[in-house]
């Protein structure tokens, strides 16, 4: 049976900051699955905007509106049409950028943890593990920690 390689340590940008992309064949489905479901709904209401001013005109027309109705109209479509391209764009980066930043609550404790579990394996040594505040899971930390204490005590 072959042994996986050893994780390698998540690298550090020169400016210190933490790398977002820790688990990037994860991160990257789960952003772009979040963005997909935000990009289905803004079509669905694209959809239904041209509906509704298509149902507008329609009325128009069958009432022999003239054309100021139609005119006025046109220009709420467009109005409409700029605040729906505003407000898509902010929710697709807010999708993208949010995406990313709950990924990484769930893919970073889930690394520190298997790097920790690597760690004891090589040294032996039982050690806890500690997740930062605000990740995820921090349950599978805590039962750990318990049975690292058990374990000690058996040692």
């Amino acid at each position: 049976m072959a042994s996986t390689p050893p994780l390698p340590p998540i690298p550090r940008q020169k400016n210190n900051r933490k790398v977002y992309l820790i688990n990037p064949r994860f991160q990257l489905r789960f952003t772009g699955v979040m963005t997909g479901i935000a990009f289905a709904a803004i079509l669905i209401f694209f959809i239904a905007n041209t509906y509704f001013f298509y149902t507008l005109q329609q009325l128009g027309r069958e009432a022999e509106l003239g054309p100021a109705y139609f005119q006025f109209l046109a220009g709420q479509q467009e109005k409409m049409n700029w605040i729906f391209l505003a407000t898509s764009v902010v929710a697709l980066l807010a999708m993208l950028v949010g995406g990313l930043w709950l990924s990484h609550r769930v893919a970073g404790p889930l690394y520190r943890f298997t790097r920790h579990l690597e760690q004891v394996g090589e040294s032996g040594e039982l050690r806890t593990v500690k997740f930062r505040k605000g990740d995820f899971f921090p349950e599978i930390a805590d039962v750990f920690n318990r049975y690292m204490e058990r374990l000690k005590k058996v040692v």
